[in-house]
């Protein structure tokens, strides 16, 4: 250990001016300039001797401890114990600094291509903008995939099947198996299937930031059973020339157009039970 190093420690190390360190490498990991007061309340005897032995003169009496980090630097480069000042005396005694600021530029670039699939699909297509908007409101894809990387994959999946909605006559297995590599993608309860359903409210017309459940279905005046199950029976309904089913299957074409939304009041629950 040098000199240097001897003093360093004597005046920044141990724990009892550990808690500066850390103001001090936080505001570096930040980009924040060195400069102003930092303050910890409620000071013990212990932190407040290290201060008085970093600065050379008694601290102000109370409860609280003021510190000024343009003194600090000063004191550092003039006793040579740190000739590049207070940020190098913290990064030689903490190592190596994180770039925050980089960090979260970084994810957020990650985040914007994770979406970058969806976004492609739901272009041009002005039925699915508020649900898009509704996504980066609530935060329920990154509920649903916590990671970038986890949600690129989601997403990618749910790009995939909205890029073939309306598909009348195909199973939503087969959908599913087509679009996502698993035939029970769309099932209920599954990642995929939670979007994907919210987005077929959306293109119908209907609420879609309601809950899937049996309570949020009823308030939307659809019957607990409107679940993937009544989705597969919906689609499937629509490649029948002749079943009660037909208005929806009509709905399904059309889903996203302006007159959607009537079009689905005007079936009844009697009728949307009987798929």
């Amino acid at each position: 250990m040098t000199g240097a190093d001897a003093k360093l420690n004597r005046l920044l190390g141990g724990e009892p001016v550990g808690w500066l360190v850390r103001r001090v490498r936080d505001r570096l990991e930040a980009g924040r300039p060195l400069t102003g007061t930092v303050t910890l309340p409620a000071a013990t005897p212990e932190q407040r001797r290290a201060v008085e032995r970093l600065t050379g003169r008694a601290a102000r009496s109370g409860t609280s401890l003021s510190v000024s980090l343009t003194e600090v630097d000063r004191i550092l480069r003039d006793s040579g114990a740190a000739p590049g000042g207070l940020a190098e005396a913290v990064t030689h005694l903490t190592g190596p600094l994180r770039d925050r600021n980089r960090e979260r530029a970084e994810l957020a670039a990650a985040w914007g291509a994770a979406f970058a699939s969806l976004d492609a699909a739901v272009q041009g297509r002005d039925e699915l903008a508020r649900w898009r908007g509704w996504l980066d409101t609530t935060g329920v894809v990154r509920r649903l995939a916590p990671e970038p990387e986890q949600a690129r994959l989601l997403l990618g999946q749910v790009a995939a099947v909205l890029r073939r909605l309306p598909s009348p006559g195909i199973p939503i297995g087969r959908l599913a198996a087509e679009c996502c590599g698993d035939a029970h993608a769309l099932d209920d309860g599954h990642p995929v299937g939670t979007l994907v359903l919210s987005a077929v409210r959306a293109l119908a017309g209907l609420p879609f930031a309601a809950e899937g459940t049996a309570h949020s279905r009823r308030a939307d005046g659809l019957p607990s059973g409107f679940t993937s199950t009544t989705c597969r029976r919906w689609r499937s309904a629509s490649a029948c020339p002749a079943t009660r089913a037909r208005p929806w299957a009509r709905c399904w074409r059309r889903a996203g157009r302006r007159d959607s939304q009537r079009c689905s009041r005007s079936v009844s629950s009697a009728a949307i039970r009987s798929l």
